[in-house]
């Protein structure tokens, strides 16, 4: 590949390619916002002090103003062509994803919407070809590009080490101790757990932090359920903070400590406890990485 690819996948169900000219479009230089988004500062100010005190700091959504070149072997091919365009673009009918491709064949997303107008400028051409130079706008709630899923667990079989993409290990005692889970995330990522029986139902997920102060703590989820055989999973999604149990319901209230931590970027050492384990039991969990940049 020797050059960047861009598609559209529209909420209705369409994929299409703005490079190259495949069809009928080419991304345009001076794509603004590809990289980090916007950081938005709460600051607080005192009478008769100078300067002012951070309380906080976020990202803002993403405002991605995208120049696009479109052509048609005539005015009513072009026509057709933002017709079409206008179709799969078209906010109200949902939210798409603007898919980037690198020339190193990495894939990164960023689900948005498109709110410009297409037909800003006259197009060139009358009598043969027509063109028209479009600046679409992507909007994106969620700023961060995603990328690559990720994933580990904890395989049931006698104690041992664990390797990046292996299991780790769950004895009958049910303890593993700690393990580090290295996250390339730019910021913070929230993993999905799926947790396997057999289990007698208690089980205990902690991760170890550093304050600003450079103090030690402790974050940690703990679930009391009724037993749960081979073949029956538990889903913890610490994003959307539920709790399913085996069959879809509700398990939610069977946490005690509510703390559905997230990883971090870099090393996060973590320490997972399950009670009644056996060799069949596992625990597993998935993350997207999420990027500043494509």
């Amino acid at each position: 590949m020797t050059c960047e690819r861009w598609f559209w996948d529209s909420p209705l169900g369409f994929t299409r390619e703005l490079t190259n000219f495949a069809p009928s479009t080419e991304v345009m230089k001076a794509i603004i916002s590809r990289y980090a988004p916007k950081v938005i500062i709460n600051r607080r100010t005192t009478p008769n002090k100078a300067g002012a005190t951070t309380i906080s700091r976020r990202h803002d959504i993403r405002t991605m103003p995208f120049p696009l070149g479109a052509k048609g072997s005539g005015i009513t091919a072009l026509q057709t062509l933002l017709a079409d365009m206008s179709r799969e673009m078209d906010a109200v009918a949902g939210v798409g994803i603007l898919r980037y491709v690198g020339t190193d064949v990495r894939i990164s997303e960023l689900t948005c919407v498109q709110t410009n107008l297409l037909d800003t400028n006259q197009w060139v051409g009358s009598q043969g070809p027509a063109g028209l130079m479009i600046t679409l706008q992507f909007e994106a709630d969620d700023p961060y590009w995603h990328r690559d899923v990720n994933g580990g667990g904890f395989g049931g079989s006698a104690p041992g080490s664990w390797f990046p993409g292996m299991p780790w290990a769950l004895g009958g005692s049910s303890i593993l101790g700690n393990v580090v889970v290295d996250s390339h995330s730019d910021v913070t990522t929230y993993p999905l757990w799926l947790i396997n029986g057999p289990s007698d139902g208690d089980v205990v997920a902690s991760v170890s932090r550093i304050d600003i102060n450079g103090n030690p703590f402790t974050e940690t989820w703990h679930l009391v359920t009724p037993p749960f055989t081979a073949g029956q999973t538990i889903t913890v999604n610490t994003q959307t903070k539920t709790v399913r149990g085996p069959d879809g319901s509700n398990w939610f209230p069977f946490l005690t400590e509510y703390n559905l931590w997230a990883f971090e970027r870099g090393n996060n050492p973590i320490t997972l406890t399950m009670s009644g384990a056996t060799s069949t039991s596992s625990i597993t969990y998935s993350y997207q990485d999420l990027t500043l940049a494509p």
